[in-house]
């Protein structure tokens, strides 16, 4: 009589546990996130997964014996838990902690969401996640192009590799879509969103050019000008230089809607009435973008 397979003897144990499992699963029969692992058993029963892989002795006379590669739970919960999560982290320090988990709660969000609709939410690959959003409606096409971006931006920092540029408007608007997906409320879920971007950040390289004074007095400035809505602006302050190398500083104000940029001469940060009159135009091209979003959400809705 042929030897029975170790793995069906293992299989068969799952079975009787009440688990669907897949021995030797491959391609799309893997969930997303296993794509790249060596899995010889995928059992699952309701929202808990259990990934095996056969582990073989040290020489031919050992047996072979399974070991667990990971075991999940793939309940909507988790996903709140990581909004929580990134929310506590969004601050200029851990602007890319935040980014990270938002990108987490965001696809934990989607799966669930998506699960609701179809069994193989959790096969599909962030790309098709986001592709599937649009097509039943969960999300608009701009916030789709926004998730593309999004993703290209993980992407980079996953892989190590520093983005050009990580606005934390990028990452409220990432979580206010997760939220919406889980239909997390401020109220309700016990868990608080601050809807804001606000965030100062100084580049150390003003230091090096002994105008992190003057940035800062100009950031007070700013304080003024945006008033009782400076909690929804991020403000970041650099080094730069002009065409003949002499150094210039930098603002850039961004939220949820976009961007706008300047550059001061070092003079200039030294007359606040003359700041004053520049930082109020900067604010009023970032609530005409502000303004052009708006209606585009409006019209899309």
């Amino acid at each position: 009589m042929d030897e029975q397979d170790p793995l069906e003897t293992v299989a068969e144990g799952y079975r009787e546990e009440g688990y669907e499992v897949l021995v030797r699963p491959t391609g799309s029969a893997l969930p997303a996130f296993l794509e790249d692992s060596d899995v010889d058993i995928l059992a699952r029963k309701g929202e808990q997964l259990v990934a095996l892989t056969l582990k073989k002795g040290e020489d031919s006379s050992d047996p072979e014996e399974t070991s667990i590669l990971l075991t999940a739970n793939l309940d909507g919960e988790y996903g709140k838990s990581l909004l929580a999560e990134a929310e506590r982290l969004l601050s200029p320090d851990t602007l890319r902690a935040a980014f990270l988990m938002g990108w987490a709660a965001l696809e934990s969000a989607a799966r669930e969401t998506l699960r609701l609709e179809a069994d193989e939410a959790d096969k599909l690959p962030p790309r098709a996640l986001i592709e599937a959003l649009t097509s039943r409606g969960f999300i608009t096409r701009e916030e789709s192009e926004r998730l593309r971006e999004c993703l290209s931006l993980r992407n980079m920092v996953v892989h190590g590799v520093r983005p050009a540029d990580l606005p934390p408007g990028v990452v409220t608007s990432l979580l206010e879509i997760a939220r919406r997906l889980l239909k997390v409320g401020r109220v309700e879920s016990g868990i608080h969103f601050n809807a804001t971007a606000s965030a100062t950040l100084y580049r150390s390289r003003l230091n090096q050019a002994n105008l992190m004074r003057l940035a800062e007095q100009s950031s007070e400035v700013l304080r003024e000008v945006l008033g009782s809505l400076r909690a929804s602006v991020s403000e970041e302050w650099d080094l730069a230089e002009d065409a003949q190398g002499q150094p210039m500083v930098t603002l850039k104000l961004s939220d949820a809607s976009g961007k706008v940029v300047a550059t001061f001469e070092p003079s200039e940060l030294e007359d606040e009435q003359h700041m004053s009159i520049r930082l109020n135009r900067l604010w009023s091209d970032l609530l005409r973008i502000r303004s052009h979003d708006q209606l585009r959400r409006l019209m899309a809705s």
